[in-house]
């Protein structure tokens, strides 16, 4: 913490400090505890969005942001805060979609889009409102099945979470508690 603080410009050890927080905000939303577990993601947040700013380039720091902000709409959802969730999980899906577009060919962004778009059907599912769960769940399935057309071997691990996929939004719904799982490129998120 202190190397960070002192040297800002060190991505490596803001990058790790960044990854504290994460954790902490994720130990702290096992918990239930929100307010402390929002601070702490949104320090991560603050950090990775420094980290782009320092390098706009950097897929690592976009992906880290990425994965932040879904987190951060993980927690919202868990909470109730659907309206704050959306926020968040369109955000995700943003970035997704710009480096999709940016580099078609990345199958990882084609699966974080993939799981954007799912998190966004989650939320409109505990939203009732399931005409756009379906569609967003409809456009999670065709990026999906295109990476599955494309690349037939890798398909199978195109959908992050699928065995889950089908009544994740019904274990949410119901309980309103948290499950841990992990994003396309294993970063663990709350939901």
């Amino acid at each position: 913490v202190m190397l960070a603080r002192t040297d800002g410009s060190n991505a490596t050890w803001m990058r790790d400090l960044s990854i504290g927080h994460e954790k902490v905000g994720l130990a702290y939303a096992a918990l239930k505890s929100f307010d402390s577990a929002r601070a702490a993601l949104r320090r991560t947040l603050e950090l990775r969005q420094t980290l782009l700013k320092q390098q706009p380039g950097n897929g690592d720091w976009q992906r880290d942001l990425m994965a932040c902000q879904g987190n951060i709409g993980d927690l919202e959802m868990s909470a109730g805060h659907l309206d704050e969730a959306r926020t968040y999980y369109e955000a995700a899906r943003d970035i997704a979609s710009r480096m999709v577009a940016t580099n078609p060919s990345d199958v990882q962004w084609q699966r974080d889009l993939v799981a954007s778009y799912g998190s966004l059907g989650d939320l409109e599912m505990n939203a009732h409102r399931f005409d756009a769960a379906r569609n967003a769940y409809e456009r999670s399935l065709k990026i999906a099945g295109d990476l599955v057309r494309t690349d037939p071997r890798g398909g199978a691990h195109a959908v992050p979470g699928a065995d889950e996929r089908s009544d994740h939004a019904g274990r949410r719904r119901g309980s309103g508690g948290h499950d841990a799982r992990r994003t396309a490129d294993g970063d663990q998120r709350v939901s």
